[in-house]
């Protein structure tokens, strides 16, 4: 009886990855069609004068990390969600919360 059940588990766990490994392609190539089109829409001269800011920038990430600013934000804000989402969960068990 074990074995139907290891079954039915693995069953459903490979529709749910096909599920999310479908929808996350459908996904990808939606987002490149979208960003290919906003990208259509910008002006002929909007890239010499964003290539003059990208020599600052590179001097402003050496004396300050954005980039690794930017992973700390990420990682804090998915760090807060975790127990936000742990806190609420908790909340919602009768006799613990």
């Amino acid at each position: 009886m074990d074995t139907y059940w290891d079954a039915f588990y693995g069953g459903l766990r490979e529709v749910f990855w096909f599920a999310v490994r479908h929808l996350m392609g459908y996904g990808g190539s939606l987002c490149a069609d979208a960003i290919e089109v906003l990208l259509g829409f910008l002006p002929d001269g909007i890239g010499a004068g964003l290539a003059s800011y990208t020599f600052y920038i590179d001097i402003a990430n050496a004396w300050i990390p954005i980039d690794l600013g930017f992973v700390l934000l990420g990682t804090w804000v998915t760090a807060k969600l975790a127990i936000l989402s742990a806190r609420h969960i908790i909340k919602m068990v009768p006799g613990i919360g």
